[in-house]
């Protein structure tokens, strides 16, 4: 099919058509519906619920869409500008409230949106590259801090992958059950470290493997999956 169809995209992107209020709405940018209906516009696209009840200022401006309903990739509301990169991460995985996450954010020249359980980041190369740098700052910086916290600690040695999709601790098992700091820092690992896969590229489903081995002998004393296995 080819793109024929001028539709408004409104606040919702699900892609059904609905009958226009002439009277009450018209497409962006036309003055009569008849010059819109002979554009090609067929109606209104994006909002489940009767037009005459979308607040004022939602809908964007027109985008086309294909005869069989789909937004062309060029014309795709929500598509990066060239050099900027999107990255939607689950509130689940955020260790901060979200005032903190913006924040954050806007030290980083990045724009957040937080809607539907999502963190939605756009930002340019180079705020990507600054934010990534000052997250896996973050996680090495609680990995690290794991070797030194006192006689209780139970962690001798840790390694992790590049993207913290794989780390594994080296404990002493005799204290390991014991070690309330290791178990609170597992459990922040158990999110920053998928968020943190999330940023680095797009990823719907990022997970950690952690696994936890007795530093004199060798064996496995667990293997959990983050977020999954922490799951409250």
């Amino acid at each position: 099919g080819g793109v024929n169809s001028l539709v408004v995209w409104g606040p919702r992107e699900s892609l059904e058509f609905y009958t226009p209020y002439p009277d009450v709405f018209l497409p962006y940018g036309y003055h009569d519906m008849e010059t819109a209906k002979g554009n090609g516009f067929v109606g209104w696209v994006g909002y489940d619920g009767d037009p005459k009840d979308i607040p004022e200022g939602e809908w964007r401006a027109p985008t086309l869409v294909d005869d069989e309903g789909d937004v062309p990739a060029d014309d795709a509301g929500d598509a990066p500008a060239d050099g900027q990169v999107v990255r939607r991460i689950p509130e689940s995985l955020m260790l901060n409230e979200e005032a903190a996450v913006l924040e954050e954010a806007s030290q980083h020249g990045i724009t957040v949106t937080h809607e539907d359980g999502v963190y939605t980041y756009l930002m340019t190369e180079d705020a990507h590259l600054s934010l990534l740098g000052a997250w896996k700052a973050n996680l090495n910086t609680m990995l690290g801090n794991l070797l030194t916290s006192g006689d209780s600690g139970s962690v001798t040695a840790f390694t992790a992958s590049d993207d913290f999709s794989a780390i594994t601790l080296k404990v002493d098992s005799a204290k390991f059950s014991e070690d309330m700091v290791t178990m609170f820092t597992l459990a922040l690992l158990s999110s920053s470290a998928p968020a943190y896969q999330a940023l680095l590229s797009e990823n719907d489903n990022p997970k950690a493997a952690i696994l936890i081995v007795d530093a004199k002998t060798g064996n496995q004393l667990a293997n959990m999956t983050a977020p999954d296995d922490f799951a409250s």
